[in-house]
């Protein structure tokens, strides 16, 4: 499995924080549970690509797109977990930092057990990507985070 490592080199206006995926982002590819062929999948194939806007007059306007593609040749079904890139929910799913400042996360903290959640089988709770397919998912980052500090 690729880690991959992020930097936003733009400059934000004063007082916003550079973004960062943290280390345990692409984590939730364990999570990837059973084509719907019915195949378990020893080597799927995503690629995840994160996104910043190169400017923001306002920290109301800070958001990160996050994109998933299934590179693969079988189709997947991946869990929405709440700290991933896609959960829809105001958790905390990135590292924000500036050199060692980080804004006070001011988030959603959420109860999460994806063993209940996979034995539910709820197809809300899941992203479905056949192969080439891409999801897109905007993350806003006011009221998540306090970049006022």
């Amino acid at each position: 499995m690729r880690h991959t490592h992020i930097q936003n080199d733009t400059p934000f206006p004063s007082g916003l924080f550079a973004i960062l995926p943290p280390g345990v982002m692409l984590t939730f590819v364990i999570a990837v549970l059973v084509a719907s062929c019915g195949i378990v999948l020893s080597t799927p194939s995503l690629t995840l690509s994160i996104s910043v806007p190169k400017s923001a007059s306002s920290v109301d306007e800070l958001s990160v797109t996050a994109t998933i593609t299934n590179t693969g040749k079988y189709p997947l079904k991946l869990l929405n977990h709440p700290q991933t890139v896609l959960s829809h929910l105001p958790t905390r799913v990135f590292d924000i930092r500036r050199g060692n400042d980080t804004p006070e996360f001011t988030g959603m903290a959420v109860h999460y057990s994806p063993d209940y959640v996979i034995q539910k089988n709820n197809s809300v709770d899941f992203t479905f990507l056949a192969p080439g397919q891409t999801s897109k998912h905007v993350h806003a980052l006011a009221g998540v985070y306090n970049f006022t500090r």
